[in-house]
């Protein structure tokens, strides 16, 4: 069989260097394979960091499994139509998990202590704590709706821009008379009444049109008055995760998205005023993970496919009933794959505007409750001893992690193995690793390595790498494959080092203010970067003025003032996507820094 040249490819190049030097049973197991060009096995090796006494040797043995596990462009790897078969099959195992959820759980609608007066009374405690977290369910009206920034049922490829949402048709599935008020008196209802032509300001309609309109012709396409288009639920599709597999997720109706972020952002000020801030909870958890390997007090809990697992029944049983009137509404009862509809049994599915908040609201207030109910007791003085969870990254005392786990299975959740961990020195979440206190993590290169903004990204991720190890006792193991990526750079890019606060503008370089190219005006030092450009703006002449003015007031573009989170804009202007990217190229340019 021909072998591949993968081995002169930057990114393997940079592997096989690692390894060497790195110098484990494991690396050299993995560069044995390599030169043998069995890339398809070394993604296939195992680590289990609970049998680890070395935080040395984890790390390594760690970021030889973990470096190409992500890289689709792997030599033997699975196909694209391979990923999106996998992607299917875990859609359609934990639509049948949902169901025998489903099934287990229906008795309890009815009667809450079916199976024992114990389990009964967890279930009210349960619905109390989420009632106590969530209060009053707010009316349409009161929802900070919006939109976010990718695509719809139908706003797809390239046309996902504001603009295109509020002058393309809209989708519905089936939306509830209280929901279609708020929409109607909205700045998005009242542009799609104006059609799709734009207006030239001058002379209005043509004359011969009119004319036509009053013999009482039919209106041309591009002016007829548009109304919401009702589908059946939303589409199934798929985005990249690893070299084998896909991520499956499904794409909601434009209408439904609008309300849907309403709703989780809704939900999560009401998190908040528990702690759980959402923009802050990662780092929160990574600080929280590296305390509790060194103490042990604290369990960190991982699901597999969390949300396609939240049966609809569970949602059923234990929000309160306004708040169960309120989501139910906005979720989508079937999803179309290849060409089918699917009724669903999960609740709803990644892409839905409030599946994230939603599932936090459910782990953390299950946690509580089995907390609440539990006799055992900790000592409040221990460092890191609490309850957080963000999506389903879960963390708890470990006194109570052997009850929450049995919750969850019960509830119709499978645990993560490989992520889970109640003993020993290390714990995981939200992209931190830690064993005994010392950060683990390894760098994953996920996607092909062909271009100088990604050669950046590469050696950058390797520099972070050099720090981690430098930490643990192992200093400059990463520079040989740190070198192997910088050598593939033009030599003017190479000269674009700075700080690593400016991320992949520049290679990050501690020696940046004498090996790069600094400028000093006035004070301020002006490092040199290798920057995106971003494609050029559809002007806003080219839509209607009710669709220019409804994006202005929804915050999304610079006409009439600063843009929100949503979409990158420029002034009188919206930046689209062009086949998948906001970035039309990449020039040099000047950032300050001081």
């Amino acid at each position: 069989m021909q072998k591949s040249n993968f081995h002169y490819d930057v990114v393997g190049k940079s592997f096989i260097r690692l390894c060497k030097k790195l110098e484990t049973p494991l690396a050299w197991k993995a560069l044995c394979l390599a030169k043998q060009d069995c890339w398809g096995e070394i993604v296939r090796l195992k680590v289990n960091p609970r049998s680890y006494v070395c935080a040395r040797v984890l790390c390594q043995d760690l970021q030889v499994v973990n470096f190409l596990r992500k890289y689709q462009a792997l030599p033997g790897g699975y196909s694209k139509k391979k990923r999106r078969q996998a992607a299917i099959k875990v859609f359609f195992d934990a639509e049948a998990q949902c169901y025998q959820t489903n099934e287990r759980l229906s008795p309890l609608l009815f009667d809450p202590c079916h199976y024992g007066e114990r389990l009964g009374s967890f279930v009210l405690s349960w619905r109390k704590e989420i009632k106590r977290i969530l209060g009053r369910a707010p009316s349409p009206d009161e929802l900070p709706c919006r939109f976010g920034p990718g695509a719809t049922f139908s706003n797809r490829g390239d046309k996902i821009t504001i603009a295109e949402k509020l002058s393309d048709g809209f989708t519905s599935s089936s939306l509830p008379r209280a929901f279609l008020e708020t929409w109607d008196r909205t700045a998005w209802a009242y542009s799609a009444a104006c059609g799709l032509r734009p207006y030239n300001g001058k002379n209005g309609l043509p004359l011969n049109l009119v004319d036509g309109l009053l013999r009482g012709d039919s209106y041309p396409p591009d002016l007829v008055i548009r109304d919401i288009e009702h589908v059946r639920g939303n589409r199934f599709t798929t985005v990249p995760k690893a070299w084998d597999i896909d991520r499956g997720i499904c794409v909601e109706p434009s209408v439904e998205v609008y309300f849907q972020l309403g709703v989780g952002a809704y939900i999560s000020k009401r998190l908040a005023r528990r702690g759980l801030k959402k923009e802050r909870s990662q780092e929160y958890h990574k600080v929280l993970a590296r305390i509790a390997s060194l103490t042990g007090a604290c369990a960190t809990i991982d699901l597999s496919s969390a949300s396609d697992t939240v049966a609809y029944n569970l949602v059923k049983l234990v929000l309160p009933e306004d708040w169960w009137h309120l989501v139910d509404a906005l979720r989508s009862t079937h999803t179309r794959l290849d060409g089918k509809w699917h009724r669903l049994e999960k609740f709803s599915s990644m892409g839905n505007g409030f599946t994230f908040e939603l599932e936090t609201l459910l782990f953390y207030s299950l946690c509580l409750t089995v907390q609440r109910l539990s006799p055992a007791r900790e000592d409040p003085y221990t460092p890191g001893l609490t309850i957080s969870v963000y999506g389903d990254d879960i963390i708890v005392p470990t006194s109570i992690s052997d009850d929450v786990c049995a919750a969850l299975r019960f509830f119709g959740f499978s645990l993560n193995a490989k992520k889970t961990f109640t003993s020993g020195p290390f714990r995981e979440s939200c992209g931190g690793d830690y064993h005994r206190g010392f950060d683990v993590r390894s760098h994953f290169c996920e996607e092909e390595v062909n271009e100088p903004h990604k050669l950046i990204s590469l050696a950058n991720g390797l520099y972070r790498l050099g720090l981690r190890l430098d930490a643990l006792g192992l200093p400059r193991l990463h520079l040989h494959s740190w070198y192997s990526v910088v050598d593939g750079l033009p030599e003017a890019i190479r000269q674009c080092r700075g700080p690593e606060e400016l991320g992949d503008l520049v290679l990050s370089d501690p020696d940046w203010t004498t090996k790069g190219r600094v400028k000093e005006r006035s004070g301020i030092r002006y490092v040199r970067v290798w920057r995106p450009v971003v494609n050029r703006a559809i002007p806003t002449s080219h839509f209607r003025p009710g669709v220019v003015m409804a994006a202005a007031l929804y915050g999304n573009t610079a006409v009439g003032g600063s843009a929100k989170v949503g979409f990158p804009v420029e002034v009188n202007g919206f930046t689209p996507r062009i086949r998948g990217s906001y970035v039309s190229g990449y020039r040099f340019g000047r950032v300050p820094f001081s």
